[in-house]
């Protein structure tokens, strides 16, 4: 499955906001997950999460990689954001 996502920051460079531009087909559960994910993400950003700590609590893949489109999306970010 295809994941476009994209982010924002803020001034100081941190990671603000993410989004999925496109996640499974429109209308689709996993489009509604993808985005709500996103959305919940980008609150606990702009409250003062890291990225660093929302990375180790999700789940991961044996090789240690997000096991999501949220974990992907973090990894490709970087644990600094």
């Amino acid at each position: 499955m295809e994941f476009v996502a994209g982010t924002r920051r803020f001034q100081d460079g941190r990671l603000a906001e993410v989004f999925f531009l496109k996640a499974g087909h429109p209308g689709s559960a996993v489009e509604t997950f993808s985005r709500d994910a996103a959305v919940v993400l980008s609150i606990a950003l702009q409250h003062g999460a890291s990225v660093k700590e929302i990375r180790h609590s999700l789940v991961k893949l044996r090789d240690g990689s997000g096991a999501g489109a949220v974990g992907a999306l973090l990894d490709l970010v970087g644990a600094d954001g």
